[in-house]
């Protein structure tokens, strides 16, 4: 019976199209916690989000059926709060506060499909090759229960700024406890040291919720984020007093069967609006997943 459990947990998976959303930073998600849920193979996100203090545009591509890759930007801008407002300053590249930038690549990774008593599970690590402003590492759980998906990880880095527990990967070795650095430079490297390196770790979850509206969905989030610790980013350009309430709420309506739009209230207070398109490359240009012979 074990065996065959592991057997149904590393077959492909059915996709439950309701519950792919896509984050913040452009992986399948909720607003801004990942989930262990992927798209279908062959399948290119391209979006942007706005939230005080950060615009982001990012491009994901469903590389493999367990790996999800995506290249990402940074923008850190204070002003103005309205998140349409702020895309068109983005667009025309204008204002004084424009000139925090920081690219970045993610990567998430399928270890087990969800079956029926089981979930999904699935590592992540985000600000691969940047500054580690934002580097974060992740193991995260995903199990749907009728319309409703649920999830739960443990993140380290940056996701593990509420420091609930001591990092657990500490008894393996000592480096797992040290707190990383921030690069001075322009980024590009691979941090492998530093890879689920903080002396502490934190919980975060996320409830998404299929309304009975077709293609709405209702998001509510616990992230383990602390937007304080970006303090020295944002406040380089103008002073901003963060809210470090780790509860976010929001929806997302599907249109067209291909683009996302997200809307919520991060922390209590700030607006937040992340619109996503995506394809299937396999089935919409003819490109094929089948193995040569």
């Amino acid at each position: 019976l074990v065996g065959q459990n592991i057997a149904q947990a590393i077959e492909s998976e059915y996709i439950d199209k309701r519950f792919i959303t896509t984050s913040s930073i452009g992986g399948v998600g909720i607003i801004e916690t990942p989930t262990a849920r992927f798209r279908e193979d062959g399948t290119m996100t391209i979006g942007m989000s706005s939230a005080i203090p950060f615009n982001r545009s990012y491009f994901t591509i469903q590389a493999l059926p367990r790996v999800e890759v995506t290249v990402k930007y940074n923008q850190i801008d204070i002003e103005p709060e309205n998140p349409i407002d702020r895309w068109v300053k983005w667009f025309r590249f204008t204002g004084g506060s424009y000139t925090g930038r920081d690219k970045s690549f993610d990567a998430k990774i399928k270890i087990f499909n969800e079956t029926e008593k089981m979930p999904a599970i699935a590592i992540g690590l985000t600000d691969l090759a940047g500054t580690n402003k934002f580097a974060s590492e992740y193991i995260v759980a995903t199990k749907s229960y009728g319309d409703f998906d649920f999830s739960v990880g443990l993140g380290f880095g940056a996701m593990g700024a509420r420091g609930h527990i001591a990092n657990p990967l500490g008894i393996l070795s000592d480096r797992f406890k040290e707190n990383r650095l921030t690069s001075q430079g322009m980024g590009g490297t691979l941090n492998f040291g530093d890879w689920f390196s903080s002396e502490k770790s934190a919980f975060f979850g996320s409830i998404n919720y299929a309304t009975p509206i077709e293609n709405l969905n209702f998001q509510l989030e616990y992230d383990s984020k602390k937007l304080s610790d970006f303090e020295g980013l944002y406040n380089s350009y103008g002073e901003y007093d963060a809210s470090n309430k780790p509860i976010n709420i929001g929806f997302n309506y599907l249109l067209f069967d291909r683009i996302n739009l997200g809307v919520a209230l991060l922390r209590g207070d700030t607006a937040y609006l992340n619109l996503s398109s995506s394809t299937n490359l396999n089935k919409n240009f003819g490109f094929s997943n089948t193995p040569l012979d």
